[in-house]
């Protein structure tokens, strides 16, 4: 009977070491699956966010704006009526660029539209000048409305603005 009873302890303690030794792996696998799963989403979060400044732009009726940044001021234009699933161009012009890096994002105004961001690159021609290709994703509904981020990047400040658009 004692015996048994110091093999029930040994027993327990050695299920005790395994199990609190087994946890911390299956959660930390765990872990790294969520991280390998949404590792676009989590780059998304962790990024430096600014604080936007909401900007006038008929941006569907004139296909271009002029945007005030303390980056200085900028001309968004785009080469034609932004529609899901086709693709479109989008080009900034600045006299005198003090970003190292532009991106533009289109969100869902009311809903989760998934990420649709953009990164700008100069033009080979002329460095006042900055392209990036976009698309946009389907909606289930007749009309889509959006908020456009416009984000302009230095390495101690990021200048941010926005803007809706609708599409049919």
């Amino acid at each position: 009977m004692k015996q048994s009873l110091l093999l029930d302890s040994q027993t327990k303690s050695l299920n005790h070491k395994i199990f609190s030794k087994a946890v911390p792996i299956v959660l930390l696998i765990a872990l790294l699956s969520l991280m390998w799963n949404y590792s676009d989403d989590l780059k998304l979060l962790l990024e430096t966010k600014a604080i936007a400044s909401e900007t006038q732009c008929d941006f569907q009726g004139q296909l271009k704006c002029d945007i005030s940044t303390k980056l200085g001021d900028i001309t968004l234009t785009v080469d034609r009526e932004i529609q899901s699933l086709t693709p479109f161009m989008l080009s900034i012009k600045s006299l005198n660029p003090q970003w190292q890096r532009a991106e533009i994002r289109f969100e869902g105004f009311y809903d989760y539209m998934g990420i649709n961001k953009f990164d700008f690159t100069v033009d080979s021609q002329n460095d006042h000048l900055w392209h990036a290709k976009g698309s946009i994703p389907i909606c289930t509904t007749e009309a889509k409305t959006w908020r456009v981020i416009v984000n302009l990047i230095t390495q101690e400040t990021v200048s941010s603005h926005w803007f809706k658009i609708k599409t049919n």
